[in-house]
């Protein structure tokens, strides 16, 4: 191993300043001696005041040191990344006499402080005299008096500093019908429970809200009567006896640390206290960086294993929003990915509702591509929805519950088919209008940024057993959306053409007119013949992406146009120096069509800002909204004036979410000032205040298509996720997902991220790309800042340096150093569907300094040499796989040199790489639809290991499960996720409860009870190894009594060691006198020698 930063398991407390953990390593003359165990990369709360010789970095509330010996110390709050080089702490070998003489007696009374302090931690007797019970909260049935502590049913008594290391002893009477708990390790870990009643007693462990029971046993205790409750705690030894012959033994594997004492009553019980006694012992050091839990259970066969799909985060290809007519707490939204979603609950929640609309897109087949959905205003229990590519029309008779397929009459013509919208007559429910999109590359070129698009409108008149078509636009037209009958009228059709992102015919000179399209279509005959509205109507934009007409006023439209196709700068710069204002924004009519004016228009700084959604609001019909990637307006006067709404740097939407394009607004019926925003990215958004502020709408709806998976190295619930919907954090497992996009000045943070990661000994430390930058945070994704990237001459690499290099595809830390970090590039395309890699100069970039800088070290990758993985060995930083699409390579250097390594003559692309983080030598590696590769001897010779994959898997990621290195998971993009506990040889499929079977990245607990595997349009999948779910990283408890201020809520789950010990008050007041007498001699004669030297 390396000199520096030393694995996981030599880690040693040491105790600074109190009770605060500082871990310090030194590789200096005055550190430790050669030999000596070095802690990693830990952190830290600072001691205030440091009460060592070295200098203090900050006395700031908040701040932390990240320490490693060998490296930098850096100090991180959550304000900057601040780093301090190990020159500037140093020691303070000649002091003047006065300093000298200060420091030597400060530690002759921090001697006699801390075994005064020792001595009050353990043996402390509390002989509740004292009515006021200083020291103590506790409810009001719980009071002192005649020198006992009487507490009635749900009341308790608490003790916060009260050190509860080597056991308690006490006295204590029960009474009534209830039972008793004495609380004790309580922290944000968690807490353990004696629970005594009448009948039983227990050993208890709470985690996160859930307990369970280490020992139990019958207790047979006297009602009424006096007797002994004794607790001793040594090590990971529990022992309690309860009066005569009442003994439980628990043994825990991952002992809680933590202070304070609780005595609780429940029910009608009440129970009286006498002279309690607290027991010395060391106790529990809270952890100084993570260390892998023992798992408690087995992981279950493969048939009993169940994916848990989370909902989130959102994401996808979202579209329509609608409500139920009958029922405005029920919503309905589409995603092209994961199909129709339901909430019953006015919009908070959500739920798939896809029963009879099979899966039929995607990589796997696994999608439910529904792009849009009408609800019936005649009979609201019938649903119409229509999907992407596929052609088909879905029909449901019970409020969306149900669907059954009504297309008959309806061909796929050309490359594909999407359904956009539906419009029912308002005369009758069995007349419903159809609008559509044609694709065709062959006809065209791209059917999006170009002209290989079509447009065709369908009618039924029998409910959807037959359709016809009554309008063809052909190939390059302009697709169709919006339809809109005037009430009055129900032969007046008006249908919008044309959308953001999509091309359209007529496209003329890319300077001068670059877009085409058609307008507004009309017809006064139901659709047998059409005019079209266009520039001769007042239309200056013809990409009508949206369509609303006045609830009262028939005669009343409004229309929002754009385009935000990339290649049209030209014609923005043609505006501007002809001095025209932009032609895209709001156009409304107030006479059916006949003349279109132009109401809202982006200013000059944002001239071709695409207004992609506008609606009416049923309620209150004078009230609308329009909004664009950057901006939501609002209109209290039929859309005849505008006004912008507050937005961020990010643009319109939640904070800490970049949102993207609305798709479709809707407002409530019942209030205008309530509003809800879907995103063409996916995720639903709500206003509940006109559009001042929005909040996340999406919890159980997402289509998300991600890229990569973290998981924190102590908390098993906290999980961080990134993919084109942006990137996110959820503390519960995945129930609920919160964006971190928080954006700086100096780092305005995209959309669309390839990957995260966790740094392994520091769970607030976190890497971020989308591009060739990283972002680097330092308080768990709260603030992001760049991290600077250099070449091999140290020349920084920004803005026009960049140029030509892809986006950082992967990062991967150093097991034995994670000081030391590697990076590499590769398109997201070639990540997510496995396509050919355009070249990226075979990059890899290195961080010695985990994360903060980087430095190119390598240009000597074969070109294109996409990385696409890398793997770290677990005991030499410098020794680095990776994963490329011209083959696996090696470099023994920190990636100044690579070797290629010839797995199999078949071998091109290698889409994954892990090794054992137990033994280097075992590596595993996947060949594109080739198979699965072992190797024993560090990728000197391989051999396949296939055995139960698919044939021609295209496998994405592969981990072990660090409690058990001979059991690994992989990540397969067409068939699933697989399982091997034979370290890799045979495997088996757990697919259980998958969704959607196009995986790509996988995290893993430290644990290994909870594995995480990131979809393409299913999110974020959970597999829970063990049966039961992880703990939260915060649970807010309910009780029948006033909190307690000094025990937090809020608990999260923590792992450490326990040390126990019993001894006597006076012994620790004598040594803590003699040690500080020691210090102080010791002290003096070390000033004496100082003195002699210095002449």
């Amino acid at each position: 191993m390396e000199r520096g930063c030393p694995a996981r398991g030599a880690l040693r407390p040491a105790i600074v300043g109190g009770d605060r953990p500082l871990g310090v390593g030194d590789d200096d003359a005055t550190g430790p001696s050669k030999g000596t165990a070095q802690p990693p990369c830990v952190s830290a709360r600072l001691p205030s005041p440091p009460s060592s010789v070295w200098q203090p970095i900050s006395s700031a509330p908040g701040a932390f040191l990240r320490v490693c010996a060998g490296r930098r110390v850096a100090r991180c709050d959550r304000r900057t990344s601040h780093h301090v080089r190990r020159e500037n702490c140093r020691m303070m070998t000649r002091v003047p006499s006065v300093r000298l003489v200060l420091l030597l007696s400060t530690l002759a009374v921090i001697g006699l402080l801390s075994g005064a302090a020792h001595a009050q931690e353990g043996g402390e007797v509390e002989p509740f005299d004292n009515p006021a019970l200083p020291g103590w909260e506790r409810t009001s049935n719980a009071v002192v008096a005649g020198g006992v502590l009487r507490i009635q049913g749900e009341g308790y008594a608490i003790r916060p500093e009260a050190q509860v290391s080597g056991g308690i002893v006490l006295r204590l009477r029960l009474e009534g019908d209830g039972f008793l708990e004495v609380r004790y390790h309580i922290s944000e870990g968690g807490m353990d429970i004696l629970r005594v009643g009448a009948e039983e007693a227990a050993l208890v462990r709470d985690v996160g809200g859930q307990q369970v029971t280490l020992a139990s046993a019958p207790s047979s205790l006297a009602v009424g009567e006096w007797w002994l409750l004794e607790l001793n705690l040594a090590g990971t030894e529990q022992h309690a006896f309860l009066g005569p012959g009442v003994e439980l033994h628990a043994v825990e594997v991952d002992p809680l640390p933590g202070a304070g004492l609780m005595l609780h009553v429940f029910g009608e019980a009440v129970a009286e206290f006498d002279d309690l006694t607290l027991l010395p012992g060391e106790g529990v050091a809270p952890p100084e960086a993570p260390s892998a839990p023992v798992p408690t259970a087995e992981p279950q066969p493969a048939g009993d294993l169940t994916w848990v799909r989370t909902g989130g985060p959102p994401g996808g290809l979202g579209y329509d929003i609608r409500y139920n007519f009958e029922d405005p707490n029920t919503w309905y939204v589409t995603d092209a990915y994961s199909g129709v979603h339901i909430s019953t609950d006015n919009g908070r929640t959500w739920q798939a509702a896809n029963e009879g609309i099979p899966p039929q897109a995607g990589t796997t087949g696994d999608a439910v591509p529904v792009f849009s959905l009408t609800v019936d205003p005649l009979d609201p229990s019938i649903v119409w929805a229509g999907t992407q590519g596929t052609g088909h029309i879905y029909r449901s008779s019970d409020g969306g519950r149900t669907w059954e397929q009504r297309d008959s009459g309806i061909r796929v013509e050309h490359d594909g088919l999407t359904f956009r919208g539906f419009t029912i007559d308002p005369l009758s429910s069995d007349i419903v209008y159809a609008m559509g999109e044609l694709t065709s590359e062959a006809l065209g070129g791209p059917a999006i940024w170009g002209n290989g698009t079509g447009g065709v409108i369908f009618r039924t008149a029998d409910a959807g057993r037959s359709w016809e078509k009554i309008w063809d636009g052909g190939i390059p037209s302009s697709l169709t959306r919006y339809m809109w009958i005037d009430p009055s009228n129900s032969q007046k059709l008006y249908v919008s053409t044309g959308i953001f992102d999509r091309g359209a015919a007529g496209e003329g000179d890319p300077a001068t007119d670059p877009l085409g399209g058609l307008g507004v279509l009309v017809s006064a005959d139901g659709g047998k013949s059409w005019q079209v509205q266009g520039e001769s109507h007042g239309l200056r934009m013809l990409y009508i992406g949206s369509l609303t007409m006045h609830p009262e006023k028939p005669e009343v439209l409004l229309a929002a146009a754009g385009h935000a196709s990339t290649g049209i700068g030209a014609y923005a710069d043609y505006l501007r120096s002809r001095g025209e204002t932009s032609p895209a924004g709001i156009y409304r009519t107030e006479n059916g069509g006949e003349n279109w004016t132009q109401v809202l228009t982006p200013p000059a700084d944002r001239i071709l800002e695409a207004l992609s959604s506008v609606e009416f609001c049923p309620g209150e019909p004078d009230i609308a909204y329009a909004a664009s990637e950057a901006r939501v307006y609002r209109s209290q006067d039929a859309g005849a004036t505008w006004r912008e709404l507050p937005s961020s740097v990010t643009g319109w939407g939640p904070p800490h979410i970049v949102t993207g394009f609305p798709i479709d607004i809707q407002c409530d019926p019942r209030d205008a000032d309530r509003l809800f925003i879907n995103n063409y990215g996916g995720g639903n958004f709500l206003s509940e205040d006109g559009g001042q502020n929005w909040v996340n709408s999406s919890q159980g709806y997402s289509g998300a298509l991600l890229r990569s998976v973290a998981v924190d190295p102590i908390q098993a619930g906290v999980v961080y996720a990134a993919g084109p919907s942006g990137i996110w954090r959820s503390e519960d497992g995945g129930n609920l997902w919160n964006g971190l996009a928080n954006s700086s000045p100096s780092a305005i943070l995209r959309l669309d991220w390839n990957t995260v990661v966790v740094d392994p000994v520091d769970p607030q430390h976190l890497l971020l790309a989308g591009s060739p930058e990283v972002f680097e945070s330092i308080d768990g994704g709260q603030s992001w800042h760049k991290a600077p990237l250099s070449n091999q001459q140290g020349e920084r690499l920004e803005g026009d340096g960049l140029a030509g290099m892809s986006p950082i595809s992967v990062f991967a830390f150093a097991p034995s150093n994670p000081s030391v970090v590697y990076a590499g590039f590769a398109h997201g395309g070639c990540i997510i569907y496995h396509e050919p890699c355009p070249p990226t100069g075979g990059a890899v970039i290195v961080s010695q300094d985990g994360g903060a800088s980087w430095r190119l070290e390598s240009g000597v990758l074969p070109d294109p040499a996409a990385v696409l993985d890398l793997a770290v060995d677990p005991s030499r930083s410098e020794l680095v796989f990776a994963a490329t699409e011209a083959g696996l390579f090696r470099s023994s250097d920190g990636g100044s040199t690579w070797r290629s390594l010839g797995i199999d003559p078949r071998a091109g692309r290698v889409s994954a790489v892990a090794i054992d983080p137990t033994n280097g030598n075992h590596v595993l590696a996947s060949i594109d639809r080739v198979g699965m590769w072992e190797s024993d001897d560090g990728g000197e010779t391989w051999g396949s290991r296939a055995a139960g994959l698919e044939p021609n898997p295209v496998i994405h990621d592969i981990v072990f499960d660090p409690s058990n290195p001979a059991r690994l998971y992989a990540s397969d993009n067409a068939s699933g996720a697989y399982r091997s506990q034979d370290g890799g040889r045979t495997w088996e499929r757990i697919n259980a409860g998958l969704t959607m079977r196009a995986l790509t990245g996988m995290a893993i607990t430290s644990d290994g009870q909870h594995l995480y595997t990131a979809s393409l349009g299913g999110g974020v999948f959970r597999l829970d190894l063990i049966g039961q779910p992880p703990a939260p990283a915060s649970i807010v408890q309910e009780t029948s009594a006033p909190a307690p201020t000094a025990f937090p809520e809020a608990e999260t789950q923590a792992h450490s060691t326990v040390r126990g010990g019993i001894g006597s008050p006076g012994l620790y007041v004598a040594l803590g006198g003699l040690c500080g007498l020691a210090f102080l001699g010791g002290g003096l004669v070390l000033y004496w020698a100082l003195r002699r030297r210095g002449r």
